[in-house]
C-alpha cells in the first residue's frame, strides 16, 4: 500500500503556485461526502489532491479544520447568499418558491456532504469543538430569516405567526427531504435514485414545499392568542 501512495504521489502533476488549496478542498468535499470524517485521512486527500500531505498542514492547520472550509463554510455561505437576495428583493410567495428551490437544489447537490456535516458533529470531537466555538453563522442565517418573516407579518397583518418556529420548521422540511431523498422516495412517490430523479418530480416536490410555506404562513386564518 505504500508504495502505490508513493507513486500516485510522484506520478501526480505538481499544482501550479496558489493551487494546491483548491485541490485540497475538492479532493476533501469529494472524500469527506464518500467516506465520512472518521474514515478519510489527511494523507488520502493529499493523495487524490496529488499535493504532499505537508500541504494540507500548511493551508488548512489539520484535517478539522480542512473540513470547515470545504464542507460547513460553503453551505453555511449559500444559505447567506439566499438570505440576503431575499432581503434585498420583493417579499411574498414568488420569492418563497425562489428561495425553496434555491435551498433545495443547493442541499440536494451536496446531500452527502450534509450527512457528513451531521455525523462529523456528532461523532468527531474536532469538529464539533471548531464549529461550536467559531462564530455560528448559522444561526445568524436563521435570525435574519426570522426578520424577514417577522416583516411579513407585520405587512400583512397576519396573526399568530411564530417566526423562530416557522423558519426553523420551513428549513428542517427542506434539508430533510434534500438529503434523505434516496429514502424517502424510494417507494410510490418517485425514483429511488437521487442521481436518476427526474427534474420534474423535484419540481414537483419544491411546489409541495412552496404551497404548504405560503399557505401556511400568507393564507394563515387570523386566530386569537
Amino acid at each position: 500500500m505504500t508504495g502505490d501512495r508513493s507513486g500516485r504521489a510522484q506520478g501526480a502533476r505538481r499544482p501550479a503556485p496558489g493551487q494546491a488549496r483548491e485541490l485540497l478542498l475538492e479532493s476533501a468535499r469529494e472524500l469527506f461526502a464518500r467516506r465520512g470524517y472518521t474514515r478519510t485521512s489527511t494523507k488520502a486527500i493529499a493523495d487524490r489532491a496529488g499535493v504532499a500531505e505537508v500541504m494540507l498542514f500548511r493551508h488548512f492547520g489539520g484535517k478539522a479544520l480542512l473540513f470547515r472550509a470545504a464542507v460547513h463554510a460553503p453551505l453555511v455561505e449559500a444559505l447567506q447568499s439566499y438570505v440576503k437576495a431575499w432581503e434585498a428583493g420583493e417579499h411574498g410567495p414568488p420569492v418563497a418558491r425562489a428561495f425553496v428551490a434555491a435551498l433545495f437544489g443547493s442541499l440536494f447537490s451536496e446531500r452527502r456532504a450534509v450527512v457528513a456535516l451531521s455525523a462529523a458533529q456528532v461523532h468527531a470531537d474536532q469538529v464539533r469543538a471548531i464549529l461550536e466555538t467559531e462564530e455560528d453563522a448559522l444561526a445568524d442565517v436563521l435570525r435574519r430569516l426570522e426578520a424577514v418573516f417577522l416583516r411579513e407579518a407585520a405587512d400583512r397583518g397576519l396573526a399568530g405567526l411564530n417566526p423562530p418556529l416557522s423558519v426553523r420548521g420551513t428549513v428542517g422540511m427542506v434539508v430533510a427531504a434534500a438529503v434523505t431523498w434516496d429514502w424517502l422516495m424510494r417507494t410510490g412517490a418517485g425514483p429511488g435514485s437521487a442521481e436518476q430523479a427526474p427534474v420534474a418530480v423535484r419540481d414537483e416536490l419544491v411546489s409541495e414545499f412552496e404551497q404548504l410555506m405560503v399557505l401556511g404562513v400568507w393564507h394563515r386564518e387570523d386566530r386569537d392568542e
